[in-house]
């Protein structure tokens, strides 16, 4: 999946796609990489979800004072840092 481009138009070069690996921690660093900076805002479209580990990973990969917008839905609690 490395190096796999997913996305194959010109709004890939603000937009970029992560596969996701269902392990939070990596799932964040991929998307960070695939940044290449620092990532400003996220917009969590995803449907229901029994597990919110990618919804985690996304919101932990924004930068401090970055914008996170969630409207997807979760069957479950996510657990963010909030201050």
């Amino acid at each position: 999946m490395r190096g796999e481009k997913l996305c194959h138009t010109p709004l890939c070069t603000r937009v970029r796609p992560v596969r996701l690996s269902g392990e939070a921690e990596a799932d964040t660093a991929h998307m960070q990489t695939a940044a290449a900076g620092p990532i400003n805002r996220v917009l969590d479209l995803l449907p229901q979800l029994l597990d919110a580990k990618p919804v985690r990973a996304a919101a932990m990969s924004v930068h401090a004072n970055g914008c996170v917008v969630l409207m997807g839905g979760f069957g479950v609690d996510v657990a963010l840092p909030y201050r």
